[in-house]
């Protein structure tokens, strides 16, 4: 697991070279404590910061393959790299390290861009090819590591965080307002995007390679990579021998997320997927595991007890810590400066104090990340069928009723999202349900620049195009590739990078997620039942209590923080946000007060504007 950084610049010396990338993997000292390395030629270079997992004595990166004729630097794990290193060798190739990296360096060799097609795991990937002074940048088919590029002024430049291109002396700080639309409507920033305009997130499952011409990088040609795997779909003739397929699927999962040369633990919050892969890691015979878990003051966010009888069930070593309203307000705000542009999950807040739990006893933590993706475990899918009802009223009766109601019932009151919805197309209904758009008292916080900037964007919006789903099934695909990469994922990685932590995500195993997406849609949910194959699997393993409890997630308390502190530190923030421009400091005092006034539903809406608010604060030109 590392930080990565790169560049390809031919305007600069290579001490300067060297200086620019050192500048840049500074800021990433927090996701590889343990070594740095560099390799640069005729203004193209790349850097890393390594946290030691595999091959702890000669793995250190950059990497080359035998003539050193290709460079490689990965953040991230090759989880199948034993067999691919065990195939090439037959091929030839000379390994010197027992590393995933150098298994790239070879694969690369062999097959060009397509080796990226042969990779089970989670990867950010930099290739330089001094063939013909080339970079190749790749990202992992789920989005479980980040990479951000930035072109600009002729150059172009890659990092594993937004402030590693931010130390760039061409970088710019303008604005991109299509990404802030996205962000008040989400609550994240989508791929391909980012809250500055010259800078992108790159798209999960995808590759780039670049050249340069007349000494300017050119992107050559891109392209993505699918799971070259069959199923064997064609031969299951039943639920039960589904589920029988699927368990061998988890195994074999959970078999190569377990390969590491450092201590591992497992994330517990007493929810079925973390129970999950507790219960199959003992029955592997995984013994004499660490398990961690978060809990809370308030008894309605707290599942500690959960926790504990699958804890006890399976005989492993539990640590937990219970969150006070101190706790939090200690850690909010270290929180949310992790991202480097607004991100609204204020789950990320219990998220980063169970990885600073979890590193105090280990350096890899196994997570149940995905298993709602994979096995359609979200309530909005069935309301998606339930929508698909309602939309036989005729269309402008609907669209009547939705505009009067929301005369009389404002955004945030009981009902409101019902009526919003109603005069919705359906193929925005997805966007609806995991979304709250800009109106109301939302609208009011904003000054009367921003949003009429943001308006303007609207007419143009492309970013909307990415949620159109008319079914529970593509919604459920659409989560998959927005929500899963863009915030869950998100949140894992900078959370745990923060504290030099590693976390792995068995269920979003490539090889496991194309069995299930070949699977009929009926076993995964049928009406208000979910992950009805994942609980097939483990119903002799979990206690009853953990199977029939219902989803709860990693909700937190916010409004009991609201009136228990937290209430200051965003009036604070509000006040310094206003100062540049871009808000309404009584528009915001409005909508904290609405929320005292015990008015639901404004907890997630203060907290983006917040988040918004105290970034804005830094980055803001005056």
């Amino acid at each position: 697991m590392c930080g990565i950084a790169g560049l390809i610049d031919k305007s600069l010396s290579e001490n300067t070279l060297r200086e620019t990338l050192s500048q840049m993997i500074c800021t990433l000292v927090h996701r590889g404590p343990d070594s740095s390395g560099y390799f640069f030629r005729q203004g193209i270079g790349m850097a890393m910061r390594r946290l030691k997992i595999i091959d702890l004595e000669t793995g250190d990166q950059p990497i080359s393959n035998e003539n050193g004729r290709i460079w490689v630097i990965l953040n991230g794990e090759i989880y199948n790299y034993l067999e691919l290193k065990a195939s090439l060798e037959t091929k030839g190739h000379q390994f010197h390290t027992q590393s995933d990296t150098e298994v790239v360096a070879h694969l690369y060799e062999e097959h060009g861009e397509a080796c990226f097609e042969h990779l089970r795991g989670m990867f950010a990937i930099a290739i330089i090819d001094t063939l013909d002074n080339r970079m190749v940048l790749a990202r992992d088919r789920f989005g479980m590591k980040p990479l951000f590029v930035s072109e600009a002024a002729g150059k172009l430049a890659f990092a594993s965080e937004i402030r590693a291109l931010r130390t760039l002396s061409w970088h710019s700080d303008e604005l991109d307002y299509e990404a802030l639309d996205a962000y008040l409507n989400l609550g994240y920033i989508p791929s391909g995007l980012s809250a500055y305009s010259c800078i992108r997130k790159m798209q999960p499952g995808t590759y780039e390679v670049w050249g340069t011409e007349s000494g300017r990088p050119v992107l050559q040609f891109s392209g993505g990579f699918q799971t070259p795997v069959h199923s064997g779909i064609q031969q299951i003739r039943s639920f039960e021998e589904a589920a029988e397929v699927l368990e061998i699927h988890l195994r074999d999962s959970l078999k190569v997320h377990m390969r590491s040369d450092v201590p591992v633990g497992v994330f517990l919050s007493g929810g079925i997927d973390s129970s999950v892969i507790v219960a199959l890691l003992a029955e592997l015979g995984f013994s004499n595991l660490t398990t961690l878990s978060i809990g809370f003051d308030s008894a309605p966010f707290d599942e500690l007890e959960y926790a504990r009888l699958v804890s006890s069930t399976f005989g492993t070593r539990h640590i937990e810590k219970r969150l006070s309203i101190s706790d939090c307000l200690k850690v909010a705000e270290t929180a949310v400066d992790l991202f480097d542009e607004p991100f609204a999950d204020s789950s990320s807040i219990p998220t980063l104090e169970l990885c600073r739990l979890a590193r105090q006893e280990v350096t890899v933590a196994l997570s149940g990340e995905g298993g709602d993706e994979v096995f359609a475990g979200y309530g909005w899918y069935r309301s998606m069928d339930y929508w698909k009802r309602i939309d036989r009223i005729p269309k402008l009766l609907r669209a009547s009723v939705g505009s009067l109601g929301s005369l009389v019932i404002p955004e945030g009151s009981l009902g409101a999202g019902f009526i919003r919805r109603l005069g919705s197309p359906a193929r925005q209904r997805h966007l609806s349900l995991v979304s709250t758009p800009i109106r109301g008292l939302l609208a009011g916080c904003l000054s009367s620049e921003f949003h009429d900037r943001l308006k303007a964007i609207q007419k143009s919006e492309t970013w909307k195009s990415r949620y159109v789903a008319v079914s529970p099934q593509s919604s459920h695909l659409i989560d998959q590739a927005t929500y899963l990469p863009d915030d869950l994922l998100v949140k894992a990685d900078r959370c745990s990078m923060a504290v030099s932590l590693e976390t792995r995500m068995p269920f979003l195993d490539h090889v496991l997620g194309s069995f299930v997406a070949d699977l009929p849609y009926s076993f995964l949910r049928k009406g208000s039942k979910t992950k009805l194959i994942l609980k097939e699997v483990v119903k002799n393993l979990l206690p009853s209590r953990v199977l029939e409890h219902p989803k709860q997630g990693f909700a937190i308390p916010m409004k009991q923080w609201l009136t228990e502190g937290l209430n200051g530190l965003l009036s604070e923030t509000f006040e310094d946000a206003a100062a540049t421009g871009f808000f309404n400091a009584g528009g915001c005092r409005r909508l904290l007060d609405a929320s005292v006034r015990s008015q639901k539903g404004l907890e997630a809406q203060i907290w983006k504007i917040y988040c918004l608010a105290r970034w804005i604060t830094k980055v803001a030109p005056r």
